[in-house]
């Protein structure tokens, strides 16, 4: 797309989203990586594990959100060995909610989906608010107060 100028616009920010369905939850994102109006990185794997069956897809600063996941993920697997349990997706939910309210310097958004043997598949994104109730949520950065939220059909 062009300006009033006629300059091309880059599209900088990242659209994340995830689907529930009787079988689990279906996540997706695009791969582009910017920093300021360039691209440095065009296939940016956005949807990292959190734990076996528990997934997030990352949105905002790729360097916080890698380190978000790092830390949600060491404290799962320790919970896990300790339990001799699967972690439960409210917990790791649980756990991101945490770390964006003890860090509010942290710029970084997670879309935590996963199943679990006690509530099947689940889509809990942070904050609680992108929550779209059809089961379908999607959002976009740089900023999580603007982000746009589209009813999925």
């Amino acid at each position: 797309p062009m300006d009033h100028r006629g300059v091309t616009k880059i599209s900088t920010g990242t659209t994340i989203m995830a689907v529930e369905f009787d079988g689990g939850v279906i996540l997706g994102s695009d791969s582009r990586v910017s920093g300021g109006q360039s691209v440095v990185n065009c296939f940016f794997n956005k949807l990292a594990p959190l734990h076996d069956r528990i997934y997030c897809a990352l949105s905002g600063s790729a360097a916080d959100a890698q380190a978000m996941v790092d830390l949600i993920n060491y404290q799962l697997e320790l919970h896990s060995l300790e339990t001799e349990m699967l972690p439960r997706v409210l917990a790791a939910a649980t756990l991101v909610k945490s770390l964006n309210y003890k860090h509010p310097e942290l710029s970084a958004h997670l879309l935590v989906a996963g199943w679990d043997s006690q509530n099947g598949g689940q889509l809990l994104p942070w904050p609680w608010s992108a929550m779209v109730p059809v089961g379908a949520s999607s959002t976009s950065s740089p900023s999580p107060k603007t982000a746009s939220r589209k009813k999925l059909l």
